[in-house]
Order: structure tokens, then sequence, then C-alpha cells
């Protein structure tokens, strides 16, 4: 199959078996509601969700030792290429060479990437961000299905980091609607990149 056939397939099977639960309407017309632009590097990104100027799903790991810290989630694109971008504010996990990401999803899929470039911290701040690429069928299983886990593992030291979504914060989605959001930001990304084609 080609790009554009995975991507409209993985679209429809989102927009017909995303389970959302007990969201609320106003709260899944707000995550559905996702827009786009470039940015000053040339990468088309997420630049609202909803009416808000925000781009990220904020999702909560936990450490081997037990200490916990926030990791958050996009999508870019450069023309046909897709990508997710990391940023961390654990300092064991910062998005490098040295870490590999995976995703497992209730069908059963696994989506596994590395960081190729360089990480780069968040001006201003102890995060840092880097862009791990991912194939249509890649991006295409984040619409299919509600990610079940994730985990970034640390190649140097075998350390892992496991999502945790029994962890609530302020700036963090109950589970429902972490799961959705990310499934709405990858349909937007992919249905942006169609409509240029």
């Amino acid at each position: 199959m080609e790009s554009r056939d995975i991507l409209q397939s993985a679209i429809e099977k989102f927009s017909h078996t995303a389970e959302t639960g007990d969201i609320r309407a106003g709260r899944k017309k707000f995550f559905d509601t996702i827009t786009c632009r470039d940015d000053k590097e040339g990468l088309r990104i997420i630049d609202t969700i909803g009416d808000e100027r925000n781009n990220m799903v904020i999702l909560a790991g936990k450490q081997n030792d037990g200490s916990s810290g926030v990791v958050s989630f996009s999508f870019v694109r450069k023309e046909g290429y897709f990508a997710i971008q990391v940023i961390s504010t654990i300092a064991a996990f910062i998005p490098s060479e040295q870490v590999v990401i995976g995703f497992k999803f209730e069908n059963g899929k696994e989506v596994i990437s590395g960081f190729v470039f360089p990480p780069v911290n968040v001006e201003g701040t102890h995060y840092w961000a880097n862009y791990a690429q991912v194939s249509p069928e890649d991006l295409g299983a984040f619409m299919e299905s509600s990610l079940v886990t994730w985990q970034m593992k640390n190649k140097i030291n075998n350390n892992h980091l496991e999502s945790d979504f029994n962890i609530l914060a302020t700036d963090i989605l109950p589970q429902t609607e972490a799961k959705y959001l990310l499934r709405s930001m990858a349909c937007a990304i992919a249905k942006d990149y169609l409509a240029t084609v």
C-alpha cells in the first residue's frame, strides 16, 4: 500500500473506533480541533489544540528506582516524512542516540524508534527535545488503536522509564483523555499531509 492509502485507512479507523469512554462531548470536540503550521526550521508542526496554543500531550513515567517524571509527545512532518517529537524532563532519559523509545497498542501493534540527531535544550529549562522518525505505517498505528504502554530505554545503563497512567497532576490529562488526544494528534498531522498530496 502507498503512504496515502495507509494513512487514509488509519484515519477512517480512528473516526469509527476511537474509544471516547467518559470524555464529555465538549472535551472531545476540543481534542478534535487541531491546527498545524510551519515552524522556523521548516517542519510542519501541531500549533493549537482546541482554542489553546499547545502541541503536546504530557504523559507521566516511572523509572526503575520508583521515581517519576513527565515526557511530552507530539507529531511533526517534513514533506512525506513523519516523526514523534519527544521532550523529556528527566535527566536520565534525555532523548539522544543512547535512548530508544517504544509504544505498544491495544491491537498488539508496536512502534519502536531511536533518535538520530543530538538532543536540543528547550531554552530556559532543563528539558531536552528530539525527534524519532516513524514510518506512515507507524503513524497509522497511533491512529488505529489506543496506547497501552510506552517505554524509554537508556542503552548505556539499561535504565527503563515506563508509562504510568496513574500519576495525575494539574497539567496531566486523565488516562482516557490523554490516550484519545495522542490518537487525534496523529490523525491531524496525517490529514494535514494528505491535504497537500
